[in-house]
């Protein structure tokens, strides 16, 4: 199967973003993660920023119980990764791993990049087990000042359902 790389006379696509969650809370990745994951990480996105974040956790009672609501936080480290300009992102968390592409013209460098990565992170971590992929494109169209339901030219006619 080859792989051809589309291109479009216009994109509209500004932002792709892939996100892996873990099946379970990686104990390993609290307090560092494996070097080989991190040399990966730094070889595509050279800006590190690994940041302390609080986790709450609310827990309220139905109507009927008498107990009060409860409050639980959880402090976790979670590894940013940068490209040189921010237009990109890695963050790898002890639950989860995305990677983010703000400015994309085809999806084929965000692909790339992050079967690297996940490569990366199954080699240096082989107990890690994935409990949902999530692939996300946002396109962003700004019209001009008229009719914000005349989307001819920039959908095909066949796909409008909009009557007039």
């Amino acid at each position: 199967m080859s792989r051809e790389i589309i291109q479009y006379k216009r994109t509209y696509l500004t932002q792709v973003i892939i996100r892996l969650d873990f099946a379970a809370q990686m104990q390993s990745f609290v307090n560092g993660l494996p070097r080989e994951l991190a040399r990966a990480a730094l070889t595509r996105f050279p800006l590190s920023e690994p940041k302390e974040v609080v986790l709450s956790e609310l827990q309220i009672p139905l109507k009927d119980e008498s107990t009060a609501v409860q409050r639980h936080d959880t402090k976790m480290k979670h590894w940013f990764y940068h490209g040189r300009d921010r237009q990109k992102t890695l963050c790898i968390m002890p639950d989860a791993m995305f990677i983010e592409h703000k400015v994309s013209v085809s999806f084929a460098p965000t692909r790339d990049e992050f079967l690297e990565i996940a490569n990366t992170l199954f080699s240096s971590a082989p107990e890690v087990q994935i409990r949902r992929f999530g692939l996300r494109y946002v396109n962003q169209i700004d019209l001009p000042n008229g009719q914000p339901t005349d989307w001819s030219g920039y959908i095909h006619d066949y796909l409008l359902l909009v009557s007039e």
